[in-house]
């Protein structure tokens, strides 16, 4: 979930956030800090408005792309349609690989990454000791690839099959199923939900693709070839992230609960609660969600970092086996997005690539851009 913001951009002033906390369980924060760079953030005291926080760069990224001359940029957002910033993907067209590409590992080794805490703005800090007394890996990312996204897409589903891009947009009277071409970031195809409907999380399963809504307890299946609806499965919760580990779908509810549903009934088959050893970590209002390689990515709502969540089944627990700061992609919009008149929300959205390069789609509720990125250790 989450809900869209209102943001201005000044420099040279002070930075002043104040979020109200809204009647909604949604929880509102506090965040502080900044160089150079003012923002001012002012929050609704309605269901659909939030808040997130542009940081000052606190690194120099230097993308490489086409030149405005060569190839046509986006309106508003001064890029060209694609930017391949390291390696993989062509900045124009489809990927020129021929040869199949080495299997990559989506996550670093757990064994050797460096273990630290992380502050209340996303980013990875200092060593901190964790209850037990171990550390937490928390890792950072490296951006393979921006391409656009629509800045009005309030992000909720994100999925990936073929270089197609799925992706579910809520906010009602404005919920849909979009198709994105992977490597131009152009919506290929729009079906939109009726007008009483909250789109939410989305996944993959065989043919067919799984939107949840939010209040509605309705889980809409589509073909994924024709994008038609097929069917519905009804369930008693709050719906908000989804995703498919071999025979069991996990669902998130804006708690600290993962939801293991039936992957062809979507029957209820337990609940597992997520903890986690690194004390002040919140690990409520879990959000969108990805399965990969056996463990589940999730995001949490108005957060910039990702949890990476080890479920046993066998003891209905879940823990917390390491993060993911995502704080750079923040800081990636204000270097090299023109516009930023179009308000902008939370991290939100998280797609695994599955063609064996490692990588993942990530993006957040109108946001202008959408990255493939490598998880990387920090330092």
């Amino acid at each position: 979930m989450g809900l869209p913001l209102l943001l201005s951009v000044a420099t040279i002033v002070t930075l002043s956030i104040s979020l109200g906390k809204a009647a909604h369980p949604h929880r509102g924060s506090h965040l502080g800090v900044a160089t150079i760079v003012t923002l001012s953030i002012s929050l609704g005291c309605t269901h659909e408005q939030s808040s997130v926080a542009i940081p000052a760069p606190t690194s120099t990224l230097a993308p490489t792309s086409t030149s405005a001359e060569d190839s046509p940029t986006q309106p508003g957002l001064g890029l060209p349609p694609t930017t391949t910033l390291l390696e993989g993907t062509p900045t124009t067209g489809k990927p020129t690989h021929e040869q199949p590409s080495p299997q990559h590992s989506v996550f670093p080794d757990i064994t050797t990454s460096n273990t630290v805490s992380i502050s209340r703005d996303g980013k990875c800090r200092t060593h901190q000791p964790a209850k037990n007394g171990s550390n937490l890996p928390c890792w950072t990312l490296q951006i393979i690839e921006r391409i656009p996204h629509d800045p009005d897409a309030f992000t909720q589903g994100l999925e990936v099959s073929d270089r197609i891009i799925y992706e579910s947009t809520g906010l009602y009277g404005q919920s849909s199923l979009r198709k994105i071409d992977a490597s131009t970031g152009v919506v290929e195809e729009t079906i939109a939900l009726s007008d009483d409907l909250f789109g939410e999380g989305l996944t993959l399963v065989d043919d067919k693709l799984i939107q949840l809504t939010w209040k509605s307890g309705r889980a809409l299946y589509y073909d994924l070839g024709t994008l038609q609806q097929l069917d519905e499965y009804h369930y008693q919760s709050e719906g908000w992230g989804l995703c498919r580990m071999n025979d069991v779908l996990y669902m998130s509810d804006g708690s600290n609960q993962l939801h293991q549903r039936d992957v062809n009934t979507f029957e209820l088959i337990t609940k597992v609660t997520v903890t986690t050893p690194l004390a002040g970590i919140d690990v409520d209002n879990l959000n969108e969600l990805e399965c990969v390689e056996e463990l589940v990515i999730a995001n949490v709502w108005q957060e910039s970092y990702l949890l990476v969540i080890d479920v046993d089944t066998e003891a209905d627990q879940a823990e917390v086996v390491a993060m993911i700061d995502a704080s750079m992609l923040l800081e990636d919009i204000r270097l090299n997005a023109t516009d930023l008149s179009t308000p902008i929300d939370v991290l939100n959205g998280v797609a695994a690539t599955r063609d064996g390069s490692g990588t993942l789609w990530l993006t957040g509720k109108l946001w202008p851009y959408l990255y493939r990125v490598r998880i990387i250790p920090t330092g």
